[in-house]
This record gives structure tokens, C-alpha cells and sequence, in this order.
């Protein structure tokens, strides 16, 4: 159901806590709550299906409502927000919406909410604040249509999705094996940084844009010597990424650790194609763990896909990596 006066939101969760309901249905929980605001029927989600949904600048919340008959996966997928606010509660426990998580983004980029529910009747609610905001809403399916439950990397997506590190290319896909670009990259390192971006008018680098999604995040990226760019001045703005590229980055990032010993690279016969510039970040990717042979090689100068760079970053980050 739709609650038309956004002010009476927070009354009515805790009104429906006073109500004894032993039998539930759509129309009596309508009819309870009339006297208190204007209320449609909430919208059904049918399992199976994907409802993607819009609230304006008028339109503050929506209610939705679905029955699951095992346990089933839902996800919460928007952008556009500047402040949203996703709670569920079953027909059992009208009075206590559970906080499930805030979604917040930088405008356009997609966040995550996941849930895991029983057998049993469900409401969920998004509310939203400031501007209008697009959402989708899963109910047993897939988090994006191209990441299936059973991929190697799912685990991987869905905590960089969740945790605002990376996002999709919209609501539905998140394109896992496409090559992830350099600018991505970097982007995707400052906001695991939470590096404030405002200060950033200009870069060195020739080609980048510093008015351009990207633009600021690789200012800071050249301030703080994580990156120089290429011989001729340039950075590579849509160049794809390569794992040494990858490894040499993080290393930079994380003030350059101990590297260990470099026999841990014997075993890949491809280690003499490693560039000077990144041998000492491979060494150390290698002996932390962070990335692991492909194919029996290292594959140094190979592309990073979108799907390997979410695992990489999980790995870190779930180790303690990215923490000062």
C-alpha cells in the first residue's frame, strides 16, 4: 500500500503495533489503518518475477507484499537515491518493521539490499527521500540477470555491490566478464578509500576529464602516487586494466608492503613476461594471496575482468587490507 502523506509514514509503523490481528488479510490491514491515512492495497510481487519500480518527488513510500511458500532470496536493487531506507516485517509481526539497511549513492549508481526469507507472507518498504528514485525488487530471482546463483563470483558481486564499492551497469546487469577499464579501477579504490574528492579542479594526466565520473577520483589517485600514467602523458582513459596493472595500483595504495620472497613466482611459467614496473606488486600479490595463477600462468599482461577485480577486493577487504 502506498502511503500518500509522508508524514504519517513513522505513525503508522508503530499503530499497526497496537492492532491484534489474528487473522490476517490485505483488506482488513487497509481497513485498520484508514482512519489514519489514505492507504492503497499494497502491490503484489509474484516469486519469479522482477518489479522495477519509481518513486517521485511527491511519492516518499511504497509497500509491496508477497507470499513465499520456501525459503527465498530477495533483493532491493536502486539508484537515483540520495537517502532511501528498505524495512520488511511479516503478517505475524505488523508492529515491528526490521531495519534492513539504507541504501545511499553518489545519485546514479545502484547499492544492494539482500534478504533471506522463510515461508510466509511479507511486506517490504522503500522509502525515499529528496528526489525521485528507481528501484527493482527480486523476489527469487538472481541479484542482476547476468550473475547467477551458482557463479563462481557471486558471493564476490553482491559484497561489492552491497558494500558501495562497485556497481552495475544498471538495476538488471553488472556484466561480469567484461574487462573492467582503468578509470573503474580507480574509482572503485577511492571509495574504498572514502577519499574526499571535492577538493580536485584538474589533472595532470592529458586525457582525463576532470568533470567526467572518473575525473576526480584519478586527481586524487595521481596526488596521492598511486598512479602516474603512461610514458606519453596520458593515463588511458578506457584502456581495460591488466592484473599487473592491478597488483602495482593496490601495492601503491597500500604505502608498498614487504613484497616476501620472489621464489613464490617460480612456479609460473610466464613470470619473465611480468613488466619491470610491476614485478616487485606481483611478488607481493602473489604471497598475500591476493591473486593466484590463471591457467597455470600468471597472465600478467591479460585483462581483469569486472567479476575477478569484485574478488580481489572482497579477499582484501574481508583480510583486513583496506584497514588503516
Amino acid at each position: 500500500m502506498k502511503i500518500l502523506n509522508k508524514h504519517l509514514s513513522v505513525f503508522l509503523a508503530f499503530a499497526i503495533a497496537f492492532c491484534s490481528i489474528t487473522m490476517f488479510s490485505l483488506t482488513s490491514f487497509a481497513n485498520d489503518f484508514s482512519t489514519y491515512s489514505s492507504v492503497d492495497t499494497a502491490r503484489d510481487l509474484d516469486l519469479g518475477k522482477v518489479y522495477d519500480g519509481k518513486l517521485s518527488s511527491g511519492d516518499w513510500v511504497d509497500y509491496y507484499v508477497f507470499e513465499i511458500t520456501k525459503t527465498t532470496k530477495v533483493y532491493v536493487t536502486g539508484n537515483n537515491f540520495t537517502l532511501a531506507e528498505v524495512t520488511y516485517t511479516d503478517s505475524n509481526h505488523l508492529g515491528s518493521w526490521e531495519y534492513l539497511r539504507e541504501i545511499r549513492s553518489n545519485w546514479s549508481e545502484p547499492l544492494m539490499a539482500e534478504l533471506t526469507l522463510n515461508k510466509g507472507l511479507y511486506f517490504i518498504k522503500i522509502e525515499g527521500y529528496a528526489i525521485s528514485c528507481n528501484y527493482s525488487i527480486r523476489v527469487g530471482q538472481n541479484c542482476f540477470s547476468d550473475v547467477s546463483d551458482n557463479a563462481w563470483f557471486i558471493d564476490s558481486v553482491k559484497y561489492c555491490v552491497k558494500n558501495g564499492y562497485m556497481n552495475g551497469y544498471d538495476l538488471a546487469h553488472f556484466g561480469p566478464g567484461d574487462a573492467l577499464k582503468r578509470q573503474d579501477f580507480v574509482v572503485i579504490l577511492s571509495r574504498i578509500a572514502t577519499a574526499d574528492l571535492s577538493s580536485y579542479t584538474s589533472c595532470t594526466l592529458k586525457d582525463v576529464d576532470i568533470n567526467a565520473y572518473y575525473g576526480k577520483a584519478v586527481a586524487w589517485a595521481v596526488d596521492q602516487h598511486i598512479i602516474s600514467g603512461y610514458d606519453n602523458g596520458n593515463f588511458g582513459v578506457g584502456d581495460p586494466i591488466t592484473r599487473e596493472q592491478v597488483c602495482t595500483i593496490l601495492h601503491r595504495y597500500l604505502k608498498r608492503p614487504a613484497i616476501g620472497t620472489t621464489v613464490s613466482l617460480n612456479k609460473f611459467p610466464d613470470k619473465d613476461r611480468i613488466s619491470s614496473f610491476a614485478k616487485d606488486a606481483m611478488v607481493w600479490a602473489v604471497n598475500n594471496r591476493i591473486i593466484s595463477g590463471k591457467n597455470g600462468n600468471l597472465a600478467p599482461t591479460a585483462t581483469a575482468s569486472r567479476a575477478e577485480i569484485a574478488t580481489i577486493v572482497m579477499r582484501m577487504d574481508k583480510a583486513g587490507m583496506f584497514s588503516d
